[in-house]
């Protein structure tokens, strides 16, 4: 279990979500005014226009280099098969770390390490999400930087361990225990978000021991 450091230590929160159909990522500031509450601001990591979130699809050449995340992925393998060239595309492949599969199983059937596939998906989202932070505010320092990254409540100690160490191979974090990264669950954070953004008198009526239902 990783130790956290104060809030304070942190400028900006950039959290990602890993889905299994679709990512993106949030980008918030941690310094606000007394009284008020920090501006989320949520993109694309293709930058799509028409939607805040990109098929969580990932494209590796026959070698298993690196080619292409998300809308951007599908849009060169399409490009690739019509040259009648072949390529690896991943989707779907979260799943296959909820039964903690050694491999990621291409659309083709060919197979890359499933760490691999990940972390590459992690560090194309991470850098996405630096360079945007890098346009608004100018230099960004790392230590500074607050990273959230979801997963699913159903998953366990190994599961999470998995995504921390996929984390440090993205180059987001330098060790699995830094405490610049916190793994929120999903539906935690969805309950969170929804009380903070309800009216003054639903937000007063869930108290502590409240049931309350989420729906994803």
């Amino acid at each position: 279990m990783a130790i956290l450091k104060d809030d304070t230590s942190y400028t900006h929160v950039i959290a990602i979500d890993f889905g299994t159909g679709a990512s993106g990522y949030g980008i918030a500031p941690m310094l606000v005014e007394s009284g008020q509450k920090p501006r989320i601001e949520v993109f694309n990591p293709c930058d799509d226009l028409d939607d805040q979130k990109t098929p969580t699809a990932i494209l590796f050449d026959d070698e298993g280099n690196f080619l292409a995340f998300g809308t951007h992925a599908l849009q060169r393998y399409a490009e690739i098969l019509d040259d009648e060239e072949t390529a690896l595309l991943f989707q779907c492949y979260k799943m296959h770390l909820l039964h903690m599969d050694e491999n990621a199983v291409s659309i083709d059937g060919r197979e890359l390490p499933l760490m691999k596939v990940i972390s590459e998906s992690l560090k194309y989202i991470a850098d996405k999400a630096v360079e945007k932070l890098t346009e608004q505010i100018g230099k960004v320092i790392n230590s500074k930087i607050r990273w959230v990254v979801t997963v699913p409540a159903l998953w366990g100690e190994d599961h999470k361990q998995f995504m921390r160490k996929s984390a440090m191979n993205a180059g987001i974090v330098d060790c699995l225990n830094s405490p610049n990264l916190l793994l929120s669950l999903e539906p935690e954070g969805a309950s969170i978000q929804c009380r903070e953004d309800s009216e003054e008198n639903i937000k007063n009526s869930l108290e502590k021991d409240k049931i309350v239902m989420v729906l994803d």
